[in-house]
Formats: structure tokens, sequence, C-alpha cells
């Protein structure tokens, strides 16, 4: 995408939908490409931004409830040790 100017760049909505789909799995999508994905998601168009940042705070969210599990297990086998 990011050589479209130089040419035999097309558009794929199938490989759009996949990346707006598979960008929050590292595996599915590695960073290389992901980088790509970011310099790409502000020329979509506005409903697809808008699912994508809402994709984004849930998954930020959910990260975040994780990390406040972990701590709290932590926090937990410490007292037990103590």
């Amino acid at each position: 995408w990011c050589r479209r100017e130089e040419g035999g760049w097309k558009f794929s909505k199938v490989r759009q939908s996949y990346l707006l789909r598979a960008w929050p799995d590292p595996v599915k999508l590695p960073r290389e490409a992901f980088g790509l994905l970011l310099s790409y998601l502000p020329t979509m168009h506005e409903g697809a931004i808008a699912r994508t940042l809402e994709q984004a705070t849930a998954v930020a969210a959910a990260a975040e409830e994780e990390r406040k599990r972990l701590e709290a297990c932590l926090d937990e086998a410490e007292r037990a040790e103590d």
C-alpha cells in the first residue's frame, strides 16, 4: 500500500477486511505489517475508522483488565509467601 504511487498497487476489499480483523493478533499480523497498516488507517472511510477505533478501545480495555488480574495474582502470591 505504501508504494501505491509507484504503480502496481491494487485495493483489495478482502485483504482490507482481513487486516482490520487480524490486527490485534501479532501471530496473524506481524509487527512489520502492523506498521504498514497504521500508515493505511487514516486513508480509510470514516465508518471503517470508527469500527477500528472501537475495536482498539476494546482491545486496550481487555489488556488493562488482564494486567490488573495478573497484578492481583502476583500480590496474592507475595502475601502467601509472607
